[in-house]
């Protein structure tokens, strides 16, 4: 019983991380009207603190392999709930510029360590394979990107300001701070394992450049979805920007409502399961290429939405299989996301400079996609599986 809650409490913190980040994103220009700050500030200060997980995620990975694993997701609670607390004061308008950059850099050396870590641990705990507690914290994730619009909804219809949520929302990260310190002083006493670094196969570095290209096509398509709905389905940028609400709501409904399915039937990626993703994505891509009507949409969400909540896990199961070092591959692979999200922005920021279709981007690194899991299968039929130092 206890295992289970706090299995529960692991996937509770991740599904507050990502709520809150939805909460936050979605009420910038609300915080910098509230704080006397400009918009452009704002935006880059909490850009620089999703940049710092580039550094903190490694780290935090490297430290949790010496340290502990429930100790680290504690103090990467304690940042999330720190942070939300800065823009509690920020809200009051009292040295708002000191507080916004001081919270958001605490948030990005801190915070970072929660989703790889609780990766980490989940694997640790559970004794069916990687890829079945992978898809339990994806799913996690998925449930937190529906919470927090969906919260955000709810307070405007009960007339609870966004100044009154945030507060609301910093509460419940104290909560979950308490609950996880109270499960560090439970059950971190056991010996943690001394920090090596046992190398990756070169199935597991090939899994990694997957992992990068797939954070690449992520990064191009949410920038540039609701320019393309703007464009394909000549709307206006609000109607546009209500439509991609509705279709990230439902795309993270969907994704927890597939990831459930399959978690109960799969324990492997390579039972068809990655190439299905990835071929799911690319018929969603054709969809977005040739998008003529509204009446397209719900289509387009569907296959997107099984290729986006299929790979992630899939390639994170294979750089996990070898349990050694394993925080440190896991923080590997947040650094990698993070480089591919960046990389996608500025693919995108490019072709809107020189006149490209946008569709052409989304379409062409979908294939780039699609030929590397090709690439990634050929390995393993060849059984490429030796280490590489």
């Amino acid at each position: 019983m206890r295992r289970a809650l706090n299995s529960l409490l692991l996937q509770g913190n991740v599904v507050l991380f990502t709520a809150s980040q939805m909460v936050l994103f979605s009420i910038l220009p609300y915080l910098a009207e509230k704080s006397d700050l400009e918009l452009s500030e704002v935006t880059l200060a909490f850009s620089v603190g999703s940049f710092l997980f580039l550094f903190s995620s490694p780290f935090w990975g490297w430290i949790s392999d010496c340290w502990g694993h429930q100790k680290v997701i504690t103090v990467g609670v304690f940042g999330l709930f720190i942070s939300n607390l800065f823009i509690v004061l920020m809200l009051s308008g009292q040295s708002a510029h000191w507080i916004l950059w001081g919270g958001r850099v605490l948030y990005g050396i801190s915070a970072s360590a929660i989703v790889p870590i609780t990766q980490t641990r989940l694997i640790h705990r559970s004794n069916e394979g990687s890829l079945r507690p992978l898809l339990k914290n994806s799913i996690a994730l998925n449930i937190g990107r529906a919470l927090g619009p969906a919260y955000l909804v709810f307070s405007s219809l009960v007339f609870v300001s966004f100044s009154s949520s945030v507060m609301i929302l910093t509460l419940i990260c104290a909560l979950t701070l308490i609950l996880n310190l109270s499960t560090y002083m439970e059950s971190e006493n056991s010996k943690t394992p001394k920090l090596k670094w046992s190398g990756m196969t070169y199935l597991q570095w090939t899994a990694l450049g997957v992992g990068f290209l797939f954070s690449v096509y992520v990064g191009g398509l949410n920038l540039s979805l609701a320019q393309i709905f703007m464009e394909r389905l000549n709307m206006s940028a609000q109607n546009a920007a209500t439509l991609m609400a509705k279709v990230l709501f439902g795309s993270a409904v969907l994704a927890v409502l597939i990831q459930v399915a399959i978690k109960h039937f799969i324990r492997s990626p390579w039972k068809g399961l990655l190439l299905f993703g990835v071929l799911s994505l690319n018929i969603g891509n054709l969809i977005i290429y040739r998008l003529s009507q509204q009446s397209e949409v719900p289509a387009l969400v569907l296959f997107l939405s099984v290729g986006l909540c299929i790979i992630p896990p899939c390639y994170i199961g294979i750089v996990a299989e070898n349990s050694k070092s394993l925080a440190l591959k896991t923080s590997l692979l947040s650094m990698i996301n993070t480089i591919g999200y960046s990389v996608g922005g500025i693919f995108l920021s490019s072709f809107l400079k020189y006149n490209l279709k946008i569709e052409s981007l989304i379409l062409s690194t979908g294939l780039f996609l699609l030929f590397s899991i090709l690439f990634l299968h050929i390995l393993k039929l060849k059984g490429l599986a030796y280490e590489v130092r």
